[in-house]
């Protein structure tokens, strides 16, 4: 009876998961005149529409004989999604990328087939946790790995990846695999990425035809003629490929285009050939251009890592947490510093970083290391400044509606009970609102405060006065230590958060 039970029991763990999986759902806007447009995207509410976006190539667009974009879709991601049952999807093999790429080398010639995807996703800030996919899952097939797969002349837009769990034989990166032409914009992935060789013999005397290397990195595995901006990766890398593999902290390689505005916190469990902190450069005639970026690790790197991998100007890394000296052409104001050096903001300000737009500091949000502003990293968790004088700290906000179509936005917020002595008349808390480029749009610090259900109207307009245009915005809420607003550099504590305007007939 006992053994019937227990078998029962084992039955029901292995077969509920399969009988519980999301399906593939269209989004609820699909039917809809003109749905997919740049004016009526399709909208990413829930696992079902993603897993309908990752299966339904026909709305990935296509692409002319010239290599011209001939049709292109629109996403909008509208919800926070948890893919944690991803795990138990396609035997084992997890979530299937959004465009697709597989190099077949159990034939003679070899083969190379690809379909990519041409549109753009904008994540609008959402969260996407757990995700988890393996396609290093066939002999002799090497595949890439990633939330889009494979994509060319395409905007990946505001997509923040938590958790991930990402795991290819060809080219492998958290966000994308391989990104050919658009951008990446605004983006970022904690969790686990993992380059791995194919089940593949190697014989020098006889070498296959067609033989792809593994390109591993935190965002991207490859990237070519390509806009990066904005973008960090706080993950763990491990990579076990030993021929023509290269792996780096944003980019696996790059060739062509750009990164800056960027960070990498995070380290390698094991090496390739070539090792680069922020990148590596595909060819010496075409390194990417790398500004405004600081590489930093939880362990030293291996032995021969580079720190950047580009043509690189005004950045940072840290030699005490990597231990690595730069060895891939650094040039132009690039400097590697101690932990407490690059925990100062004047190190930055006197090279030429905007800590006023893009970049903020705080000794307790990413390890006292400057963070993007908009976008504290999803590692950390905020806490409260409990027995400090004359601080509010800052509990939870919402900004509503979201999208917004009408002429206001409501943006509320508490605070943690701490505040009630500094909250009579006190002007302690400054509101900034900002554009998906990271510029400032409105800034109001007189604020009045109490210890819940403070509220704020904004009416869409800039400093200028103007209605401010359709898309992604960002506001900052920021404590202070003094209640003079010229004071608010000596922030204690801030919160962000997104919203999204429409125009006002959608």
């Amino acid at each position: 009876m006992r053994k019937t039970l227990l078998l029962l029991i084992a039955w029901f763990m292995i077969v509920l998961p399969v009988l519980s999986e999301t399906f593939a759902e269209p989004p609820s806007n699909f039917y809809e005149h003109n749905a997919g447009s740049e004016e009526n995207p399709f909208l990413i509410a829930n696992l079902n529409n993603l897993r309908w976006l990752s299966e339904t190539e026909t709305v990935w667009g296509n692409e002319s004989l010239d290599g011209s974009v001939l049709e292109k879709f629109y996403f909008h991601q509208i919800a926070d999604i948890d893919a944690t049952e991803t795990i138990h999807w396609n035997n084992g093999a997890g979530f299937s990328p959004i465009g697709f790429y597989y190099a077949d080398h159990s034939i003679l010639m070899g083969m190379e087939i690809y379909k990519a995807f041409y549109g753009d996703y904008d994540g609008n800030g959402f969260i996407i946790s757990n995700l988890f996919m393996n396609t290093a899952i066939d002999s002799f097939i090497a595949r890439n790995a990633g939330l889009f797969g494979m994509v060319r002349s395409a905007n990946l837009l505001n997509i923040r990846l938590m958790n991930v769990d990402i795991t290819g034989s060809a080219n492998v990166g958290s966000i994308v695999g391989t990104i050919i032409g658009g951008s990446i914009l605004r983006c970022s992935a904690t969790g686990f990425v993992n380059g791995r060789d194919f089940d593949f013999i190697w014989d020098p005397e006889n070498p296959p035809v067609l033989l792809t290397g593994t390109y591993t990195g935190g965002l991207i595995g490859y990237a070519g003629i390509t806009e990066i901006k904005y973008c960090y990766a706080k993950v763990h890398i491990h990579s076990n490929v030993k021929y023509n593999g290269q792996t780096a902290g944003i980019a696996g390689t790059m060739s062509q285009g750009s990164i800056n505005n960027s960070f990498f916190f995070g380290n390698f469990l094991e090496g390739t050939q070539r090792i680069g902190g922020i990148t590596t450069g595909f060819t010496t005639f075409h390194f990417p251009d790398i500004s405004y970026v600081i590489v930093a690790s939880t362990s030293h790197f291996p032995v021969d890592s580079g720190g950047f991998g580009g043509n690189t100007k005004n950045s940072f890394w840290d030699t005490e947490s990597t231990g690595v000296r730069p060895i891939f052409y650094i040039e132009q104001n690039n400097y590697g510093l101690t932990t407490t050096e690059l925990q100062q903001t004047s190190t930055y300000i006197n090279n030429g970083w905007d800590f006023e737009s893009v970049w903020s500091m705080d000794p307790k949000i990413n390890g006292g290391y400057p963070y993007l502003t908009g976008m504290i990293p999803l590692d950390h968790t905020v806490s409260t400044f409990d027995n400090i004088e004359n601080t509010i700290s800052l509990f939870s906000s919402i900004a509503y509606p979201n999208p917004v179509r009408g002429d206001e936005v409501m943006i509320r917020f508490n605070l943690y009970p701490s505040a009630l002595p500094i909250t009579k008349g006190g002007n302690n808390v400054e509101l900034r609102i900002y554009n998906i480029r990271g510029q400032l749009v409105q800034r109001i610090s007189d604020i009045q405060t109490k210890t819940d259900g403070n509220m704020f109207s904004w009416n869409m307009r800039n400093t200028s006065g103007q209605r401010v245009s359709p898309g992604i915005y960002f506001y900052r809420i920021i404590s202070s230590s003094s209640s003079t607003p010229a004071n608010y550099n000596e922030m204690k504590e801030t919160l962000t958060g997104r919203f999204i305007i429409l125009n006002p007939d959608k």
